[in-house]
């Protein structure tokens, strides 16, 4: 077992979360290659004028560089990408292990030109007979969308009620169960940021579990064990990652890969069978159905949308279909047929500029993806091509944490410098973050969007900005879960993260002053994302009011 060699991250237990080595991203759009003499293009969205795969839409398909990525928008990827400097531009190579309707491995090859304004380049997949084979360009697509809210429009409102509610050894044998649950155990003694175990008798916790080990456990059972000694410590965010949980969720922070669904990112609504849409891929069943973000998912083929346990009863094979039923904040409800099939492109950052106005609209919906800070670079810089920004809208209401690593480059568009302290059992660290300034990110006026839904270092970004006085907070109090995860990885590939570290900001505000209690916003708003729609967000409507006023 070795510890992480990029040991820190804050998340929401049990959904997101898992650092794997830092990702070095290019520092612009325009980088340079080390030893090449000219640029290469880091990024850029490129849309194509045809369709290149099948099922996809006559007016064409959209193909987006982020940094390492490349994908497909809805189709392929992401998929790592080489990318090399050249007289006649920066080529590009990609391998995608899936594409949707194509059998096997795609392999791109192309070209984007000088000035990273336009992309030509060859699709091929080796398994088909014939061959399948094709060629295309893309225009950088510099559009940027309209937000659906109008300045003026009725707000909804929630109800009244809302505000009382907030090298692989595997483990088969005992002896080696024995092994890693006291390596497990040891951490948690030595590393654990409460001495206390939260009241957790830890050395009866050794005694039950050895004897449970003794007796024998299969291999799931053991894990099983594991995931329930660290969830007993009872502080809602250490947790224990099998290996292929943990295998998921090192893809999912390296930008994700292509999946099977319907193209849409939900989180159940607490106390209710129902789930809220946060994002919908484009291109997508999800998005031709006309899903958009804040529906409420309500039924699975008439029934329930999760099971006893909290899984969910959709049906789980490529290409079955099943009817699902949903509800628009302040509409109806309405059903559709929808198909599983291969989603493919980055988790969608929805931005947009609020109609009359030089005021954007920003969401991030996590840190746990090291794609972001290169898409919110290309983002600011193409909000801000024509012209600077008059207020920015940054909103964090279902950012639910991440690595500190994707998150501090972001934060340091629009702040810098020392934001406080990290604290663990071995000492004080100091948590620094360095400026880049994108089209006036660092002196435009900001708003952050935070609420229960807010979580870990989506938290404490919320928090920074605030006491940095850089930002305005408008929503609810945040969920109030910020300790910092350090994480080990075992020889089998399992994971085990625990909340072994606070954070002390700088100013009054002791160390861990946010835990249990969230970051309290300037300007109390709802914020429970499934009770508003994009056309009359009461938070952005307080953003705007406070952007636009004296």
């Amino acid at each position: 077992m070795g510890r992480s060699d990029v040991a820190m991250r804050w998340t929401r237990a049990g959904r997101a979360a898992l650092l794997g080595a830092a990702l070095s991203l290019p520092a612009s759009v325009v980088a340079r290659d080390a030893g090449a003499g000219a640029p290469t293009c880091a990024s850029g969205r490129f849309a194509t004028a045809t369709p290149l795969l099948p099922g996809s839409a006559p007016s064409g398909d959209v193909v987006e560089i982020a940094g390492a990525k490349i994908a497909i928008e809805g189709a392929c990827g992401p998929a790592d990408v080489k990318r090399k400097a050249t007289a006649a531009g920066t080529r590009v190579r990609a391998t995608f292990q899936r594409c949707r309707g194509v059998p096997g491995k795609v392999k791109l090859r192309g070209v984007v030109d000088p000035s990273c304004q336009s992309f030509v380049a060859t699709l091929t997949a080796a398994k088909t007979r014939p061959r399948w084979k094709v060629t295309f360009s893309g225009a950088l697509d510099a559009s940027i969308p309209t937000c659906a809210y109008l300045p003026g429009a009725p707000v909804a409102q929630p109800p009244a009620e809302l505000d009382a509610r907030r090298r692989r050894l595997v483990p088969d044998t005992p002896r080696i169960q024995e092994g890693y649950f006291l390596a497990l155990w040891n951490l948690v003694a030595t590393e654990y940021l409460y001495p206390d175990f939260h009241g957790v008798d830890w050395e009866a916790v050794r005694s039950d579990a050895l004897a449970q080990i003794r007796a024998g456990l299969s291999l799931e059972a053991f894990y099983e064990l594991l995931a329930e000694v660290i969830e007993g410590l009872g502080d809602e965010h250490s947790y224990f990652a099998p290996p292929e949980a943990a295998r998921a969720l090192r893809s999912e922070l390296d930008g994700g890969e292509a999946f099977v669904g319907i193209g849409i990112a939900a989180s159940r609504i607490e106390g209710e069978n129902a789930a809220t849409v946060l994002s919908v891929y484009p291109r997508s069943p999800a998005a031709a159905a006309g899903l958009a973000p804040h529906d409420v998912l309500v039924a699975v083929n008439g029934g329930p949308v999760f099971d006893e346990d909290g899984g969910w009863l959709t049906p789980e094979e490529e290409g079955a279909s099943y009817e699902l039923t949903f509800e628009r904040p302040g509409g109806g409800a309405q059903t559709v047929t929808v198909v599983r099939t291969l989603i493919g492109g980055f988790r969608p950052l929805e931005h947009c500029l609020i109609q009359g106005t030089r005021i954007a609209y920003l969401s991030v919906p996590t840190f746990f993806d090291a794609t972001l800070e290169e898409r919110v670079r290309a983002i600011l810089r193409n909000l801000t091509a024509a012209e600077t920004l008059d207020g920015l809208v940054l909103d964090l209401r279902v950012n639910a944490g991440g690595s500190a690593f994707v998150a501090l480059p972001i934060l340091g568009f629009f702040t810098d410098g020392l934001q406080g302290e990290i604290v663990d059992r071995r000492g004080r660290f100091p948590l620094e973050v360095e400026a880049e300034d994108v089209g006036g990110s660092q002196s435009v006026p900001l708003v952050v969007l935070a609420g229960e839904g807010t979580v870990s270092f989506g938290e404490l970004a919320t928090g920074m900005l605030q006491l940095s006085g850089r930002a305005t907070v408008v929503g609810e109090p945040t969920a109030g879960n910020t300790e910092g995860l350090y994480g080990w990885i075992f020889r089998d590939g399992s994971e085990v993260w625990l909340a072994a570290a606070a954070f002390d900001p700088v100013g009054p505000l002791p160390a861990g002053a946010w835990e249990g209690v969230g970051v309290a916003p300037d300007v109390a708003v709802p914020s429970a994302w499934h009770l508003f729609t994009a056309a009359d967000d009461p938070g952005l409507a307080q953003a705007l009011e406070l952007l636009t006023g004296p």
